[in-house]
């Protein structure tokens, strides 16, 4: 039961290393345009999400605490049509998207 808990602590440990220790990669002038910094940021709040929604899960389904398992489903549904959302979006401006990835492997290219 411990598995989820223990993937959005290891998200969120995986954000706060990013957000510390590869700080100075995200300050190169050439990165800024891209808004790039804010990666490790999403990372931290995915993390601490998963950790929040599997808690309320597995406790609730522990105490059979139906109010807790309402929670857990309706954070669950909402998650879901991001997820939808989001690929929704990604897939109308997938040649904007595209031209985007393009461009920033062009600039962060190493020869």
């Amino acid at each position: 039961m411990a598995g989820p808990e223990l993937l959005g602590l290891a998200i969120l440990g995986i954000g706060i290393w990013s957000e510390v220790k590869l700080k100075e990669y995200f300050e190169l002038e050439v990165l800024k345009s891209y808004a790039i910094d804010s990666g490790p940021r999403i990372i931290i709040a995915a993390g601490c999400v998963v950790t929040i929604v599997a808690f309320l899960g597995c406790c609730g389904a522990w105490k059979e605490s139906k109010c807790m398992l309402i929670c857990f489903f309706v954070c669950m549904l909402i998650l879901f049509c991001l997820e939808i959302a989001a690929a929704v979006l990604a897939f109308v401006k997938k040649d904007k998207l595209l031209a985007m990835i393009f461009a920033m492997f062009l600039v962060c290219r190493i020869d």
